[in-house]
């Protein structure tokens, strides 16, 4: 026999119906209570339409795309001097330019007090423009990725007739801050 559960008008107390009965009444407070029975009727409302089966669809495509691309957006980060990782920006390439000149100072000035030691400071630079031309592809690659990633999030977002709703990105800033 299955019940409905269901509670009482007057006190609230908790109450389990047989289905099918059409009244009851309160073990608590003895008021009488009619039953209606809504549930087929309600499950036949709750059914979604298509329009909501596509929102749906969308919404969730909405947050496989900030999945992926929380997840390829690793590949673009760099680890810097202590180890903590960052995603490549201006800041990583003006480092780049700052050891370029030290190293060319320390070719210079070891060159002219000990030529073999200019051949570290050529190393050093070479180092460095190496490092340098691989921020500056992986900043080239992250901002092609994220250039696509948010045309495709406000594409979802124009189909959902949502504004501007926050991505991955401005999920992360808020939570370094």
């Amino acid at each position: 026999m299955r019940l409905l559960a269901t509670v009482c008008n007057g006190c609230g107390a908790p109450l389990e119906v047989p289905k099918g009965t059409r009244s009851v009444r309160c073990g608590y407070c003895n008021t009488h209570l009619r039953i209606e029975d809504r549930h087929t009727e309600k499950m036949a409302d709750d059914e979604p339409d298509a329009s909501t089966l596509e929102k749906i669809r969308q919404q969730n495509e909405l947050e496989r795309l900030d999945r992926e691309w929380m997840m390829r957006r690793e590949n673009f980060m760099v680890k810097g001097k202590d180890g903590e990782m960052s995603l490549p920006g201006k800041a990583h390439l003006f480092g780049t330019g700052f050891i370029v000149l030290f190293g060319l100072f320390w070719t210079i000035f070891a060159g002219s007090i000990f030529p073999p030691m200019a051949l570290f400071g050529i190393l050093f630079i070479g180092g460095a423009i190496f490092q340098g031309i691989h921020v500056q592809k992986k900043l080239n690659d992250y901002t092609e990725a994220n250039r696509f990633y948010r045309r495709s999030r406000q594409q979802i977002l124009q189909d959902l007739d949502v504004n501007d709703a926050p991505g991955i990105d401005d999920y992360l800033k808020d939570l370094s801050k």
